[in-house]
Formats: structure tokens, C-alpha cells, sequence
């Protein structure tokens, strides 16, 4: 048995005895258990927290994905997750935040690596990036068509995300620390391929005919622009 003088902080003001891991006071008050270990609340805690599986994203338009074109990829982001809880005088509080995801992008017979680790949830595109046509900070591009013989006969690639979430627990006794959880989700893409147009041939031969020099010019003009036009009115396949 042993005097334990830490315990008089329990705000009786008795000296309190312990022994095998009870405790009781001078007066003969019954034995009560020690104060519960932090550490296994938290476990307790990121139990109770279950994040939902990911719903995966595909831009700037998953039904128009093609090779050689890069996939913007994100997932909603449901964090900060937090919970609570307490017993004999110990609180812990655990919140769960993304730290990264892990996609599999399905591809196969490229020779490319078909994993892509992301930091954080990752993020649409917004218009003027599109418009730009900006590399995505979480992307993929596709080497390969997504055909009935490379997919057994689905014709997508299937995708799977593997999200982290870091869990960082405090309590109110002073010890903290980190655990960690782990979701999943699938889906699957369609990729074609781009094909442009050329159009504006019969335009551009029609006028040079004439051989007006100011004509001439704004046909020369307007092929030129003509296989962006067309790459924009194209379609994968």
C-alpha cells in the first residue's frame, strides 16, 4: 500500500491510499478506479468519428475524358470531423482532417505508373483554368483508350480512391497525440480520343480564285483558326 499525496488534488482535502490500482480516501471511503488512460479514450474517440466514403470527381467534363488530355480529380471534402469523450474526469476531443489521397487511375498497357498521390482532398477546376488550360495540382492523363479489349468488355478504366485522414487527439489531463483512418471509394471513366476537323478548304480555294489580296487575307485568317474551332466541336471516341 502506499500514500499517494497527487491525489489530494481531488479537492477533499484527505490523504488518500491506493493499492493494486484502486484508491481510497483517510475517512474509509470505498475504492475507486484510477483515472482512465487518455490514450485509450482517443481510440474511443476516433471510433466514433467514421468518415464517409469518398465521392470521386473527374473535370473539367468526366463525360468527355481523352487521352493525352489531363483529368483534374477531388474528392468533397467532409472534415474537420471532431468527437468527444469523457469518463471519471478525463476528457478527449479527436478531430479528423484529409491528408492525402491515393488514386489508381485503372490504366493498363501504357507503361505508365497509373497511381497519383494527392495532398488534401484536391479541387475543381475553376472557368479561367479551364480556359487556360491548366495542369491540374491533382491530375492523371490517359494514355490509352478505354476499349472493350483493354477493359474486359466494360469499356472504362475503373478508378479507386484510398483516402488518409489524420486524426490529432488532445485531453484535458495534458497528453495528446495522432492516429490515423483510412476510407475508400471506386468509379469508373470512359476515355475516347480527340479528333479534329479540318474545315474551310473549299472557302480558302474559292477565294484565292479571285486573287483579291484583302479577300485573300481574311480567308488565310480563318483557316488558320479553323482546326481550333474544330478541335472544340469535336468529340471523343
Amino acid at each position: 500500500m502506499a500514500y499517494c499525496p497527487d491525489a489530494l488534488e481531488i479537492g477533499t482535502g484527505d490523504r488518500v491510499f491506493s493499492f493494486q490500482g484502486y484508491a481510497w480516501s483517510e475517512k474509509g471511503d470505498p475504492p475507486s478506479a484510477p483515472p482512465p488512460d487518455a490514450a485509450v479514450l482517443a481510440e474511443k474517440a476516433s471510433a466514433q468519428l467514421k468518415p464517409p466514403d469518398p465521392l470521386l470527381h473527374f473535370g473539367p467534363k468526366p463525360d468527355n475524358v481523352s487521352v493525352n488530355y489531363p483529368v483534374w480529380l477531388w474528392i468533397d471534402d467532409r472534415g474537420p470531423l471532431t468527437a468527444s469523450v469523457s469518463l471519471r474526469g478525463v476528457t478527449v476531443t479527436a478531430t479528423a482532417t484529409i491528408s492525402q489521397v491515393t488514386w489508381n487511375m485503372g490504366e493498363k498497357g501504357s507503361g505508365a505508373d497509373p497511381t497519383v498521390v494527392c495532398d488534401g482532398p484536391g479541387s475543381s477546376p475553376t472557368d479561367d483554368q479551364i480556359a487556360e488550360l491548366a495542369k491540374p495540382a491533382c491530375g492523371y492523363t490517359y494514355h490509352l483508350k478505354s476499349t472493350k479489349a483493354r477493359t474486359h468488355g466494360t469499356s472504362k478504366w475503373p478508378v479507386t480512391a484510398t483516402v488518409d485522414w489524420t486524426v490529432n487527439w488532445t485531453s484535458n489531463v495534458g497528453p495528446s497525440g495522432t492516429l490515423a483512418l483510412q476510407t475508400n471509394g471506386a468509379s469508373a471513366l470512359t476515355v475516347g480520343e480527340w479528333r479534329s476537323v479540318l474545315v474551310g478548304e473549299t472557302v480558302e480555294t474559292e477565294t484565292r480564285a479571285r486573287c483579291d489580296d484583302s479577300t485573300y487575307s481574311a480567308v488565310v485568317n480563318t483557316v488558320r483558326a479553323a482546326p481550333i474551332a474544330a478541335m472544340a466541336r469535336g468529340h471523343p471516341t
